[in-house]
């Protein structure tokens, strides 16, 4: 897989898919969704738990709706520039709300936030969960899409393993910072 310097390349996207779709900021929502909550001062557990149900239906619509549905329409490059830059400019925006609920307190603020979640989610769902395994199968030949998929997984589950483990400490001391 790797005798070429095109296969290298394709491979090396291979890996950069798996690490960006982990480290794009949605392990930390998905796993810690009441820190972050509890960090912008919704604490009832009803509401979180409205808002997490909400997002995870949200997630299958823009998913199915829009991600899997523009790829042949606008195509993967697109899709993906589209995606880090929806998930950038709403991550800065989401940042800019929690430092000013950080700082005054004010409600306001704090609810802001909910809509950027759906935002930086819906920018994630259109590439980067219908995208993480299906680009790099078509990447390479038929031959090796299976052993690119297994290196796709061993790449994520590593990722996610150093975020499991760096998250929480980060979470801990940095807070909305992080």
């Amino acid at each position: 897989m790797v005798s070429s310097p095109a296969n290298r390349i394709r491979f090396i996207i291979s890996g950069m898919v798996a690490v960006s779709a982990q480290w794009s900021g949605k392990t930390v929502v998905s796993y810690y969704l009441t820190l972050v909550l509890d960090g912008v001062g919704i604490k009832n557990p009803t509401h979180q738990s409205l808002i997490n149900g909400g997002l995870k239906v949200f997630n299958l619509l823009a998913t199915v709706g829009c991600g899997a549905m523009l790829v042949d329409v606008l195509g993967r490059r697109r899709l993906f520039q589209w995606s880090a830059i929806g998930m950038t400019v709403s991550y800065v925006i989401w940042t800019i709300l929690n430092s000013r609920f950080d700082g005054t307190g004010s409600a306001s603020f704090g609810y802001a936030v909910i809509p950027l979640l759906f935002i930086s989610y819906f920018h994630y769902d259109m590439a980067l969960t219908p995208l993480l395994y299906s680009h790099p199968t078509e990447l390479f030949p038929y031959e090796w899409r299976s052993r690119v998929v297994v290196f796709a997984l061993i790449v994520t589950n590593i990722v996610l393993i150093i975020g499991q483990v760096c998250n929480p400490i980060a979470m801990a001391y940095l807070g909305w910072k992080y």
